[in-house]
């Protein structure tokens, strides 16, 4: 059965049939049910404007437990043909329109389609039919109207979602009691919610002519409770609202819920992600840790391979050909509070090269210390590749975040100058600027992250969001200074900075 918009119909058939439930038949008849004035089930709107019902094509009836041939064509009039299952006797007989379920079994559907055939979604009404053959369908479930417009969301809505508190039977299969005309209180595979589902969906318009979209619900009584109403558009982004109706969901009648959306008000949908974290913590990534911060065996052998994976996590992994000095990412939990003096015993802060001044991100152990860049004099010289870590299962993801620190070794170079590179002075720019890379080696994106704005210097752990490099397979780092921390070789402020707790986004 679907609606339409023009005046107020009816439903009435001629029938003839015994007062049982269950009839027997021996001749054909055809059943007639046309429209008439005298059953006002409609639509109620602000203007009392009246939104009536018509057969669809396809529909049936139910006599007791035997069900009619659909009928071929939509019209307000219809001939219901019984075929060899024909009543052969006179007097009163239980009519049911039951498209979803079974005679007096009903089932409202929790996903509906917003095509105009109420039928196909759970509609249900009930009549007896009296000597004439004639009976007056009453509608016996309840209807929600939706009056929904836009003046400038240009994007297709797809869906609409009614919620009601919990309790509350929307939809589900339930038995309707023809002896006292009521719903029984039992519904199995009872939902509290109806999704009404747009297909490929539809454009708002700034007013609507009649019923945009209409559901069909069980009678509820949910007058002064709580409906949550969620629309979704194409593009994944919702409007969220919360009504507090005034008036139950009765039997027969409809309850109009008018909506105006503004682009403005449409939220991005919430991320259907697990994060998880490389945190370096652990007796693997302890074991990664040289014994010296320069000079040790695991970093300074030549030409050995030092590299990490953090399996069974993010699956983030490294390697590099040492000696450090050439670039990498080395473990470290080396923590020297006072970045002002040099130590005895030490040469140079390069030898201090993996420490930082308050250890891991959050108070824990370890991080990552990294060295490298490339600019005009190292590329051509010393062959110089960008530092980086990718996914060693191959598989492209985002990196959400990750938190980024100064080493000991540039903020003392950063703050009180070296005999390489001046002090900050208030010109002084000094920012690290990371790569996203796809699987196929195309760049999907990069992200800058300040560590050093004239002589405001980092000091402390800072997150750095990456999500904007999209998906990725490898991420690497470089560094662009300002010209005064450049020299005749390049830059000339140390190239490292620490990290620590990367993480990546899982799809779920």
């Amino acid at each position: 059965m679907k609606k339409i918009f023009a005046i107020i119909a009816t439903l009435v058939l001629a029938a003839s049939c015994s007062t049982n439930e269950d009839v027997n038949y021996t001749t054909s008849r055809v059943l007639k049910g046309y429209c008439s004035i005298e059953s006002r089930t409609q639509f109620e709107t602000p203007t009392q404007s009246q939104i009536p019902f018509s057969w669809s094509a396809g529909d049936y009836i139910w006599v007791g437990t035997v069900q009619s041939n659909p009928i071929a064509e939509a019209c307000k009039s219809a001939s219901f043909d019984f075929g060899a299952n024909t009543p052969s006797v006179v007097g009163n007989y239980n009519v049911f329109y039951n498209m979803t379920g079974t005679d007096k079994t009903a089932k409202v559907l929790a996903e509906q389609t917003a095509d105009g055939n109420l039928g196909n979604d759970g509609d249900f009404g009930y009549a007896v039919a009296d000597e004439f053959d004639t009976f007056v369908l009453e509608h016996k479930v309840a209807y929600l109207w939706f009056d929904t417009t836009s003046e400038d969301i240009t994007e297709r809505l797809v869906s609409i979602k009614v919620t009601a508190e919990e309790g509350f039977a929307l939809a589900g299969e339930r038995v309707f009691n023809f002896e006292s005309k009521e719903w029984a209180e039992d519904v199995t595979d009872a939902s509290n919610s109806i999704t009404l589902k747009f297909g490929e969906g539809v454009v708002l318009s700034e007013a609507n002519e009649g019923v945009f979209a209409a559901m069909v619900t069980y009678p509820a009584e949910v007058g002064g409770t709580e409906l949550t109403v969620v629309y979704t558009f194409a593009d994944g982004r919702t409007f969220t609202e919360v009504k507090t109706p005034s008036k139950d969901f009765a039997v027969g009648a409809a309850r109009r819920i008018a909506t105006n959306i503004a682009a403005e008000d449409l939220v991005a949908p919430a991320p259907q992600y697990q994060l998880r974290t490389l945190t370096f913590e652990g007796d693997y990534w302890v074991s990664m840790i040289d014994s010296m911060q320069y000079g040790g065996d695991l970093l300074y052998s030549n030409g050995m391979e030092y590299s990490w994976v953090d399996s069974n996590n993010t699956n983030l992994s490294h390697s590099f050909t040492t000696p450090y000095w050439t670039g990498g990412h080395a473990i470290s939990n080396y923590v020297i509070e006072d970045y002002s003096t040099l130590p005895d015993g030490y040469d140079g802060w390069y030898e201090l090269q993996l420490a930082t001044p308050i250890g891991g991100n959050g108070g824990s152990a370890n991080f990552c210390v990294h060295n490298g860049y490339s600019d005009f004099f190292n590329e051509q010289i010393y062959d110089a590749t960008l530092q980086g870590f990718e996914f060693t299962d191959g598989v492209e993801r985002v990196i959400d975040h990750m938190y980024i620190a100064n080493t000991c070794y540039v903020l003392n170079s950063l703050t009180y100058g070296d005999g390489f590179a001046p002090a900050a002075t208030e010109e002084t720019l000094f920012k690290v600027i990371a790569y996203g890379y796809d699987a196929e080696d195309s760049l999907t994106g990069s992200c800058e992250f300040v560590l050093c704005q004239g002589t405001d210097i980092v000091t402390d752990w800072q997150k750095w969001e990456l999500s904007a490099l999209g998906k990725v397979a490898k991420v690497v780092f470089n560094f662009m200074p300002s010209s005064d921390l450049v020299g005749g070789y390049g830059m000339n402020t140390p190239a490292y900075f620490a990290y620590d707790d990367v993480a990546v986004r899982f799809e779920e």
